[in-house]
């Protein structure tokens, strides 16, 4: 192997830089009840990217079971300035 392709074989093995745990990180909004699966309290809010799209979930956050699925916004949580106008 050519050191350039030794040097291309590296970058695409090695992480980005550009990516960090704390910007794919949605705020979680703790909400009452508890998990119908395993009996924890420990339920949130967020949402989640699914095959069908956006949606804002309610999930224990034990055993990951999701109580309620309801259709969220367009983009998840990326908010446009449009929207708010």
């Amino acid at each position: 192997m050519s050191q350039a392709n030794s040097a291309d074989a590296d970058k695409a093995q090695s992480p980005s830089p550009s990516v960090s745990r704390d910007g794919l990180r949605v705020d979680r909004r703790p909400v009452p009840g508890r998990c119908p699966r395993c009996g924890a309290s420990d339920v949130c809010t967020y949402p989640i990217h699914t095959e069908g799209g956006w949606f804002v979930a309610t999930k224990c956050q034990t055993c990951l079971k999701t109580i309620s699925r309801e259709i969220g916004p367009r983009l998840g949580p990326i908010q446009l300035l449009s929207d708010s106008i």
